[in-house]
């Protein structure tokens, strides 16, 4: 069974309504259940922490999780997203993310999408990388 971990951030629907780490877990919960996964260590941010390119603000569960992937840490090989911009809103930071998932075989899963994703597969790290400049 592969084992999985979430990155949670406060999100915004297409309509506009604020979609809480709460919510996207529940989400996130049911999309690793059909997918056969187990769910470990969640990361997450506290309310309003931005992924802007204006932001200002740091991300510390973000840096931890990318430090994880860096010493080897993670712990599983699906890296579970509510939505791909909580990742990054620059493409230079999301770029860099799915290099790292790519260097330690860790897939992508977008819950919003419906879909995981391999960053050593070509077609799948364009689409991830297309993700980034709409969400920049």
């Amino acid at each position: 069974m592969k084992t999985a971990r979430e990155y949670l951030r406060v999100s915004q629907d297409r309509t506009g309504r604020l979609q809480s780490p709460a919510e996207q877990h529940q989400d996130n919960e049911r999309a690793a259940e059909s997918n056969g996964w187990a769910l470990g260590e969640p990361y997450s941010e506290a309310d309003g922490i931005s992924a802007s390119r204006y932001s200002t603000k740091d991300r510390p569960d973000f840096g931890r999780l990318v430090a994880d992937l860096d010493a080897g840490r993670f712990g599983a090989q699906v890296l579970i997203m509510w939505e791909s911009s909580r990742g990054s809103r620059r493409v230079g930071g999301w770029a860099t993310l799915v290099d790292k998932l790519e260097d330690a075989g860790v897939l992508v899963h977008v819950t919003t999408h419906g879909r995981t994703y391999d960053p050593a597969n070509a077609r799948d790290r364009r689409s991830l990388l297309e993700d980034a400049v709409d969400s920049e």
